[in-house]
């Protein structure tokens, strides 16, 4: 269906979860929930005035043909004497998407995937698959609903903005997080930080940088040529 968008909680799980992924590589996270981890606010819960936002905040993004954004993930693990912070760009124009972080790079033009990592020098280039991939560009707000449960906390002062605080609890019980919180600008209805917490005790919070809507974007952005890489490996599993 021409003109599908990722709505902004499609954005947010698909680079939290590219962006958690990177951030775990070559990390020894602690592997036992912390103690005392008891029911969380909102569980069994779905309220009305969080759905509100929510879906302001999803028609917003689905309105816009295409945007880029920058963030930064920062990951917090327990009794670690630093963090660990990563840059981010994410570019959108309809179906096609481009996410760049740490020398990763994933590309897709709405038929092909491509994932290239400039360490490496090697790019794995496949048929795009959206029930397979980590980004799908499409409305996912709906299994949103489904999968999670979530509560309006009330509003805060966030750097220079004011936010709505809204805390999401997902319905399954296996999940490696036990909840999301999500601050979303109250005037533009756009989120500015969204933070993730594991049961291993690390905390990963994704803040927003910068947010383009409507900005033209080359289709070569949404492309890959590996010629233009010397020396690179190329796994091409297309049929």
């Amino acid at each position: 269906m021409p003109g599908k968008i990722i709505s902004v909680l499609a954005i947010m799980a698909c680079v939290l979860s590219a962006s958690i992924n990177l951030a775990q590589e070559n990390q020894q996270l602690p592997a036992q929930p912390p103690p005392g981890l008891g029911p969380v606010k909102g569980t069994g819960v779905r309220d009305p005035e969080a759905e509100r936002v929510l879906k302001k905040m999803s028609d917003k993004f689905k309105r816009a043909q295409s945007y880029q954004a920058e963030f930064t993930l920062t990951m917090d693990i327990p009794e670690s004497d630093q963090n660990e912070v990563r840059q981010g760009k994410l570019y959108v124009s309809g179906e096609k998407y481009r996410f760049e972080m740490d020398g990763v790079v994933s590309i897709s033009d709405g038929k092909t995937q491509w994932q290239y990592n400039k360490e490496s020098n090697e790019v794995y280039i496949s048929n795009y698959e959206p029930q397979e991939q980590v980004f799908e560009p499409r409305d996912l707000f709906a299994l949103y609903k489904e999968d999670f449960y979530y509560i309006l906390e009330g509003e805060k002062k966030f750097r220079d903005k004011v936010v709505y605080v809204i805390t999401l609890v997902p319905v399954n019980k296996n999940e490696s997080y036990f909840k999301i919180k999500l601050y979303v600008d109250k005037k533009e209805y756009i989120p500015a930080r969204v933070i993730v917490y594991e049961k291993s005790g690390v905390r990963y919070y994704l803040d927003l940088q910068s947010f383009i809507p409507g900005v033209p974007l080359p289709d070569m952005l949404f492309t890959f040529d590996p010629s233009a890489y010397p020396g690179i490996t190329v796994i091409d599993t297309r049929e």
